[in-house]
């Protein structure tokens, strides 16, 4: 019996995305297909906290192929407590229609 792999839509994320209260950041999500870097078409991300409540939903935007957002430090003010349980949903749309 032999595997077939099908090649997919892959995100790479070096480490985890690590999210500094009370200061503006970029986030990003580069997504790969078969190896090679794919640009998504359109998109939106979604950042929870711990309690799963969201605390920044927007439609990304898409500079050198690669899915980005800028979350500004009053999204994450310095009076939220710290958490390793949150959250951030990138919902992306590609070229042939995908949507992972």
């Amino acid at each position: 019996m032999s595997t077939v792999l099908v090649p997919t839509y892959t995100p790479a994320f070096a480490s985890p995305e690590l999210i500094e209260r009370a200061k503006d950041q970029r986030l990003s999500c580069p997504v790969y297909y078969d190896g090679a870097l794919v640009v998504p078409v359109s998109g939106t991300v979604t950042l929870y906290d711990a309690n799963n409540a969201t605390i920044a939903s927007a439609a990304v935007s898409v500079p050198a192929a690669t899915a980005v957002y800028d979350l500004l430090a009053t999204a994450v003010p310095a009076t939220l407590s710290p958490s390793q349980r949150w959250r951030i949903e990138w919902v992306l749309t590609f070229a042939d229609g995908q949507v992972h």
